[in-house]
């Protein structure tokens, strides 16, 4: 936006950034990409002749995949909390 005091974000993430968004290795963003996780799309990187694919991941697939983890990991923690005892009152 605009005039934004939002600071903006790119479209279009690399591998790199994304491994250091999530504290992860490469191989295990190419692993989140390979379970369908996190998509993504190859994008040619120039030149001609065979031209090498560049896989970049959307920023706001990143986000999703970190607020699904967040909510699959407070369903576990409601899950294994003890019930509460009913009071013989």
């Amino acid at each position: 936006m605009a005039g934004s005091s939002e600071t903006q974000r790119p479209l279009l993430v690399g591998v790199r950034e994304v491994s250091k968004l999530l504290d992860l290795n490469a191989d295990g963003v190419y692993q989140l990409v390979r379970s369908g996780e996190l998509p993504s799309i190859a994008i040619a990187s120039g030149g001609g002749g065979i031209v090498p694919r560049k896989l970049r991941i959307p920023y706001a697939a990143v986000e999703d995949y970190v607020e699904r983890r967040l909510q699959q990991e407070l369903r576990r923690q409601v899950d294994a909390a003890p019930s509460p005892v009913p009071s013989d009152r």
